[in-house]
């Protein structure tokens, strides 16, 4: 049901992508001059495409090349089938530390500039984005259109500084429940390959959570957190379960964490991210 726009921007030009986004009405960022008669040539007859211009302002991944921009801009508004609808391109980084904060501020001009010398030509972008999160919360970009603010949103992917300076917290958690509890014995096998063997009478939890949900194969410093206590992955995680250490007091459809919203531990992505590097 939902009708909103849709722009893409990494697509192969000389495979069927194009014509099936253009039959679909989803929007195509330009990002290899080379491609624009192959792209052209598949636009469907009688039909006015929104076109997107990627222009590669010092990033060197996809896009235009700034030099040329302005030139192939200009060509593409003479065709009577095609929009100019919006210009995009990509920072570096920014998190406004030393050489890299001039580096985007070089990008910010140079995108400023090139939206000023289409204006004089009598090409108005109505879209017109260049940055990401980081780049919202560092610098005014306030006379840009859009923001692609992604992994910011839930308080992810931002440097330390910049959370602690605009007083950002992560808001996404992974959690699950337990699904059975039960007793073991001395000396009896977990999982696959067993390659948990007890080491006394133990009591066991199963929570409904695996390899499927988050791909962790070896959970070696990493803990569930059930009643605000860290609990050891007993042998291998499944698919879609896994075996943890229960304590007294542990009840059927306890909530178990492996990070979130929760003052009882302080595991987060980033922590769970680097010891399975």
């Amino acid at each position: 049901g939902d009708k909103g726009r849709i722009l893409a921007w990494l697509y192969d030009a000389y495979t069927s992508d194009v014509f099936n986004a253009f039959h679909n009405d989803i929007e195509i960022a330009i990002f290899d001059e080379d491609a624009i008669p192959t792209i052209i040539r598949q636009i469907p007859k009688g039909k006015i495409v929104n076109i997107t211009v990627f222009v590669d302002t010092g990033f060197n991944r996809t896009g235009i090349r700034y030099e040329r921009a302005l030139t192939v801009i200009e060509k593409l508004s003479r065709h009577s089938n095609v929009k100019i609808e919006g210009l995009m391109s990509h920072l570096i980084v920014a998190d406004s530390n030393g050489t890299s904060d001039t580096k985007v501020r070089e990008q910010l001009h140079k995108f400023r500039n090139l939206r000023a010398e289409l204006a004089t030509i009598g090409i108005h972008p109505n879209e017109v984005h260049i940055a990401n999160s980081n780049g919202c919360l560092q610098y005014d970009v306030s006379d840009f259109t859009l923001a692609r603010v992604g992994t910011g949103l839930f308080g992810l992917d931002i440097e330390a500084h910049i959370m602690k300076k605009h007083n950002i917290k992560p808001v996404m958690s992974l959690q699950t429940r337990i699904l059975q509890i039960k007793s073991i014995k001395k000396g009896e096998c977990i999982g696959y390959g067993c390659t948990y063997v007890s080491q006394r009478n133990m009591t066991i939890c199963i929570l409904g959570i695996g390899y499927a949900d988050i791909p962790i194969y070896k959970y070696k410093g990493i803990y569930y957190f059930i009643r605000g206590t860290p609990r050891k992955v007993l042998g291998k995680t499944n698919m879609d379960q896994l075996v943890c250490v229960s304590k007294p007091g542990d009840r059927l459809h306890d909530v178990a964490y492996l990070f979130g919203l929760n003052k009882t531990h302080n595991q987060t992505p980033y922590s769970i991210s680097r010891k399975i590097e």
